[in-house]
């Protein structure tokens, strides 16, 4: 999924539809340069400002503060009727605003998301070496073991005396360190779900084939520089890494899509990137609408009522109500999926 349909599922959740403003006119007097929106948020990207019937750029003509529809033009537009006009389409909150919440979902429920994994392969001892970078997306150490051959047996790296976490630098410590190289080394740890969350979106430069393997964008500032996934179109595409420019080592048709060629200027789009999406991105839709119900009890602390899907709540109490008991049930979604970690001994080690 990418993050423009979710913010459309929840739009729909919450009766929040984006709508086609009614054109506005103003009348130009020569002087005025300011002019004020009917509505507000107005959308990214959905806007067209013309005088005298032409259309006029942004940031060279205009600028335009979407959350409060001021619009301040550069030159104050000629005397005339009607001579200033705006379409645009607006809601209650902007994109933006979603990407924050979603944003704020993930954060808060980031350490939640987790699976026992071992690791059996990355690992090797060097001879009087105390630390080694950790599994990537550690979130806790269960128990380490190591053995000299891959016909012996496993043997218990001790838990308190020889092995400790240390979270921050997501490093594991063996205190004494082994004498000798060539040890193979197993850990079994907690794995984030979790991927850091980018609300980014990009454009192709150039036109690409089916088979590059290499993306070229006209930005990849904000995506994920470690890799992850993009959408072009109707293709997803796994990429390793990033320049300044490009992504790097793609896979082209991944998950279950179709290889394809793609023109100068498409979007990329960032994909959502967690496993087994489906089960807890229900938890992450809880987390989002009970900010949004914050939002507007604080918004409408004053007010006398207060609209929401499609509904009349008399006071803003009713709304933290409803906040909380979201928050609720995404714990309980979570806690289903992810159960509660096991018994750890491993300690770990929070570097100030």
């Amino acid at each position: 999924m990418i993050y423009s349909d979710f913010i459309k599922e929840l739009r729909k959740t919450i009766s929040d539809l984006v709508r086609k403003s009614p054109t506005n006119y103003w009348d130009g007097d020569a002087s005025t340069t300011l002019f004020i929106t009917k509505e507000k948020p107005v959308i990214d990207d959905s806007y067209t400002i013309k005088v005298g019937g032409v259309a006029k750029t942004e940031t060279t003509d205009f600028t335009l503060n979407k959350d409060i529809g001021e619009m301040i033009f550069t030159s104050a537009p000629a005397a005339g009727t009607d001579n200033v006009t705006a379409d645009y389409k607006y809601a209650k909150y902007r994109d933006a605003d979603y990407f924050e919440m979603i944003k704020n979902a993930f954060g808060y429920c980031q350490n939640k998301l987790w699976k026992e994994t071992i690791d059996t392969s990355t690992f090797v001892s060097v001879a009087s070496q105390y630390e080694y970078s950790g599994p990537e997306k550690c979130l806790f150490l269960v128990e380490g073991h190591y053995r000299q051959s891959s016909s012996d047996p496993w043997t218990r790296i001790d838990s308190y005396s020889n092995l400790t976490y240390l979270k921050n630098s997501n490093k594991i410590k063996i205190d004494p360190y082994f004498d000798t190289a060539g040890y193979y080394l197993k850990f079994r740890y907690g794995r984030s779900l979790y991927t850091d969350f980018t609300v980014v979106s990009g454009s192709l430069n150039g036109d690409h084939t089916a088979a590059v393997a290499t993306i070229t964008a006209s930005s990849t500032t904000g995506f994920d520089p470690l890799g992850g996934i993009i959408k072009i179109d109707s293709e997803e595409i796994t990429y390793t890494g990033t320049t300044t420019t490009t992504f790097t080592g793609c896979t082209r048709g991944a998950n279950n899509t179709t290889a394809a060629t793609h023109s100068n200027g498409a979007v990329i789009y960032s994909v959502l990137d967690i496993d087994d999406a489906e089960s807890w991105l229900p938890a992450i839709k809880c987390f989002v609408l009970a900010e949004f119900y914050e939002r507007e009890a604080a918004r409408r602390a004053y007010e006398t009522a207060a609209v929401v899907e499609n509904k009349t709540y008399s006071t803003s109490a009713t709304l933290i109500s409803l906040a909380q008991y979201n928050r609720r049930l995404g714990e309980q979604i979570l806690e289903r999926i992810y159960p509660r970690k096991p018994a750890i001994n491993i300690p770990i080690i929070i570097q100030k």
